[in-house]
């Protein structure tokens, strides 16, 4: 979990949401999976779903993803940010995202 910001001279009001990064080819459905619940949960646009160099998606063998919840330096999502209950929905929101990974996966 992350919480967003931008560069200087990127207007944050214009470019702002959630969005999921994955490394490896293998965790792209998992990043899907959950990028779909986060927008549905919170209401907030699809900032997309990203393909990224980070360090905690690069060492893994399993399946791993980094979510950016909001952008904290947007004062109204800042605030939802420091609430149970966006916390709770973000929560939801990735909980159910990995149900749905790991159904996929249910060959029954």
């Amino acid at each position: 979990l992350h919480n967003n910001a931008l560069p200087d001279g990127v207007n944050p009001f214009a470019n702002n949401g959630v969005s999921t990064y994955y490394y490896h080819p293998h965790s792209i459905d998992l990043a899907r999976a959950i990028q779909k619940e986060m927008i549905k949960e919170t209401k907030l646009p699809d900032y997309g779903l990203y393909h990224g160099n980070l360090h905690v998606n690069r060492p893994t063998q399993y399946p791993a993803v980094l979510v950016e919840c909001a952008f904290m330096m947007i004062p109204e999502q800042e605030a939802m940010l420091k609430t149970d209950k966006y916390r709770k929905k973000v929560a939801k929101a990735i909980t159910r995202g990995i149900e749905k990974f790991l159904k996929g996966y249910d060959r029954d």
